[in-house]
C-alpha cells in the first residue's frame, strides 16, 4: 500500500480503501498464509521508498511468493522503475496481481504491455497533478499568500476563511496564509544585515557580533561554536544562506513549488 506526500493529511483512509481492494482480490487465494503489509506514505515517482525497498529485498530473499496491491500506481508511478522490479520479481518465481485488474498477468507478454500502458497513465497523471500544484502555487503567491515555512527573522500567518464568504472561499479554499516579520527574530537578521550594509564586516565578525548578544539560529544552532582544540568555528555558512536569498530583498523566489 502507498498514500503520496500530497495525500498525508488523510493517508489512513486512502491505505483502508487499498487493504479493501486487496482483501477482496484474496478472496480467490485463500491457501496463501498472509505474510506482512508493506506501507509508504511518499510519492510513487520515487524508488526510494522505504517499504517498497524492503518488499523488493525480501522477495529476493525467498520470504514470500504474491505481491498484491490495489492498482499499478499504488505500487508506483516510475513506469521504468516499476516494470524494472515487476520484471525482477517475475523472474524469481514471485507473482505480482492487482485488485483493479485481477486478470492482469504481468508475466504474459500481453498483459505487460497493458501493463506498460497503466504505468505510463500513472506517469502522466502525476506530472498532470504536478503542474496543477504548481500553477496553484504560483497563483497564491500573486494574491500575496505563501505555503511555505517563512525563513529566519520571519513567521507564518494565517487566517481560517468564513465559509459564508463565497469570493474568499473561491480564492483561498479554507485558510488565507501570509508571512509577517517575526517581532522576536526579525531584530536578530536586521542587526546582522545593518553590519553586512556597512561594508567593514566580516561574516566572522558577524557572528562574533550576533554571538555575543546570545543569538542562534532557529533551529538552536550557535554562531559560534568551540571545537575540541578549543578553536572558534564561525557559523559562515549560515550567514551566507541568509545574505544569499532574496527573500529578505522582497523578492520572491520559489526553487521548487
Amino acid at each position: 500500500m502507498r498514500t503520496s506526500t500530497e495525500e498525508s493529511q488523510a493517508p489512513q483512509r486512502s491505505q483502508d480503501g487499498q487493504r479493501r481492494d486487496v482483501q477482496r482480490l484474496l478472496r480467490f487465494y485463500e491457501d496463501i498464509p498472509f505474510v506482512q503489509e508493506y506501507i509508504d506514505n511518499y510519492t510513487g515517482t520515487s524508488a526510494d521508498r522505504k517499504a517498497y525497498q524492503e518488499m523488493l529485498k525480501q522477495a529476493r530473499l525467498g520470504k514470500f511468493s504474491h505481491i498484491f496491491a490495489a492498482t499499478p500506481d499504488r505500487f508506483g508511478r516510475d513506469d521504468v522503475e516499476a516494470l524494472r522490479a515487476i520484471d525482477e520479481l517475475t523472474e524469481i518465481d514471485v507473482v505480482v496481481r492487482f485488485a483493479a485488474h485481477p486478470d492482469l498477468d504481468p508475466a504474459h507478454e500481453d498483459d505487460r504491455l497493458y501493463l506498460n500502458i497503466l504505468f505510463g497513465m500513472a506517469r502522466r497523471e502525476s506530472a498532470v497533478i504536478g503542474r496543477r500544484v504548481k500553477h496553484g502555487m504560483l497563483s497564491k503567491l500573486l494574491q500575496g499568500d505563501w505555503a511555505w515555512k517563512a525563513p529566519d527573522g520571519y513567521v507564518n500567518r494565517e487566517a481560517k476563511i468564513d465559509p459564508l464568504d463565497r469570493a474568499e472561499m473561491l480564492q483561498h479554499t479554507r485558510y488565507r496564509r501570509w508571512v509577517e516579520i517575526d517581532p522576536a527574530r526579525g531584530p536578530i537578521w536586521r542587526y546582522a544585515w545593518d553590519m553586512l550594509l556597512e561594508d567593514a564586516s566580516t561574516f566572522d565578525d558577524i557572528c562574533e557580533a550576533l554571538a555575543a548578544r546570545g543569538y542562534v539560529l532557529r533551529n538552536g544552532t550557535p554562531f559560534i561554536r568551540v571545537n575540541r582544540r578549543g578553536r572558534m568555528i564561525f557559523n559562515r555558512q549560515a550567514l551566507s544562506r541568509v545574505f544569499h536569498n532574496w527573500f529578505y530583498a522582497g523578492w520572491v523566489v520559489v526553487d521548487s513549488p
